[in-house]
């Protein structure tokens, strides 16, 4: 019994020794370094995530606004979960809309044929200065596509629609194109996040 227990133990401490902690800094990082420290930090979620294996923690920079979504493909296991320290990062969903998608449909009026904004409620679309440019204050509903004001966007099936008050394409848009901000895979399990 105690041959067993002695085993235990030392798989065990093999396992603990062998979880990593990676960070990913979305502004300052490089996804070709190790990740393993703040200053080596991945820059984006796909080269992190690939990293990742039971009982390894991921730290996100706190306060930081990612645009992308994170996809969990491996899980952890009970007695070591996979853990994602969001210390207060946000995941917006807001992507940029490419400056070179915008047709022009006539009497300023663009569209940029993304297909799909996403949203628990109306998704967003912003301008540069990140005011929102898609929904009415008044209601918080989004502008119907007929008769858009210049200067506004809203969307539909057929993608994101702008009235330019200059008869110009936009500049420097984002929309909600994200699904997810945290996407589980396959049979991905025992994932924590905390403070997303």
């Amino acid at each position: 019994m105690k041959c067993f227990q002695l085993a235990f133990l030392l798989a065990y401490a093999t396992m603990a020794v062998s979880a990593a902690e990676y960070y990913v800094d979305g502004e300052k990082g490089d996804d070709k370094k190790d990740g393993l420290s703040s200053s080596t930090a991945f820059r984006t979620f796909i080269r992190a995530a690939r990293m990742l294996q039971a009982g390894d923690v991921l730290n996100l920079v706190p306060g930081q606004v990612y645009g992308e979504t994170l996809c969990i493909r491996r899980g952890g296991t009970p007695a070591e979960p996979i853990v994602i320290r969001g210390n207060g990062a946000i995941i917006d969903g807001l992507k940029p809309i490419p400056d070179a998608s915008w047709q022009e449909k006539g009497e300023g009026l663009f569209l940029s044929p993304n297909k799909r904004c996403w949203g628990a409620h109306d998704p967003q679309v912003v301008d540069v200065k990140g005011t929102v440019i898609s929904l009415d204050p008044s209601t918080g509903r989004r502008y119907p596509v007929e008769g858009l004001l210049p200067g506004r966007a809203s969307w539909n099936e057929d993608g994101t629609w702008y009235r330019s008050a200059d008869g110009m394409p936009p500049k420097g848009l984002k929309g909600c194109l994200l699904g997810e901000g945290v996407k589980i895979l396959g049979d991905a399990s025992y994932i924590t996040v905390e403070n997303l």
